[in-house]
């Protein structure tokens, strides 16, 4: 089956959202308007209310499909790694890809602006939360007993070690591309969990 074709609207909403999104990450939440963003993409404002009632509905929207976009990559990984190392490290390499090539992606569904947050209710903790299935799945059937707790504090380990890396980027303490790190990143990684979680 072919997948459908969009729409003119389709592609209106998806191009207003492309531009919520570059207006976001460069002004935050409570600075950007709608009028910034029509003006960005070229529409009038009373264009952009046709498609979206208000700034709040647009951003819900724009960060809802990408924090599934996120979460539906994190899934595949885990489909495809072997163990829980394996997946760990193709993780990192994700992310450190996605830091490269999708800077605005990565820092609104992993570095949301407060006020966002704060303003339009949105749930941060699905790529934490599809992180620590997919590990509580690979952990499954160890001869050594894991407590309740394992793989939530291994995805807050891989997570943690990405995103304080990312704000040293930003911050320019490092050069970019993250994905030069990224070899670094996994034997930090594994030095962090191995010991403590795998069996000797």
């Amino acid at each position: 089956m072919t997948a459908m074709k969009k729409t003119k609207g389709d592609m209106t909403r998806d191009h207003l959202r492309s531009c919520a999104l570059a207006l976001l990450c460069v002004h935050g939440y409570a600075a950007m308007t709608i009028r910034m963003v029509a003006e960005k993409a070229g529409l009038a404002e009373g264009a952009l209310y046709r498609h979206y009632p208000s700034k709040e509905a647009m951003i819900r929207e724009l960060f809802s499909e990408e924090t599934a976009r996120v979460t539906l990559a994190i899934r595949d990984l885990k489909a495809q790694a072997a163990d829980e190392t394996a997946f760990l490290s193709s993780l990192v390499v994700y992310l450190c890809r996605l830091y490269d090539e999708k800077p605005l992606t990565f820092r609104l569904v992993f570095l949301p602006d407060p006020a966002l947050k704060e303003k339009v209710h949105l749930d941060d903790t699905k790529p934490f939360q599809e992180v620590s299935v997919s590990l509580e799945a690979l952990l499954k059937g160890r001869e050594r007993e894991l407590t309740p707790h394992a793989a939530r504090i291994l995805a807050a380990q891989a997570l943690g070690l990405i995103l304080y890396t990312a704000q040293m980027m930003d911050k320019k303490h490092f050069d970019p591309p993250m994905m030069d790190m990224s070899h670094e990143l996994i034997e930090s990684l594994m030095r962090m969990v191995v010991r403590r979680f795998m069996p000797a």
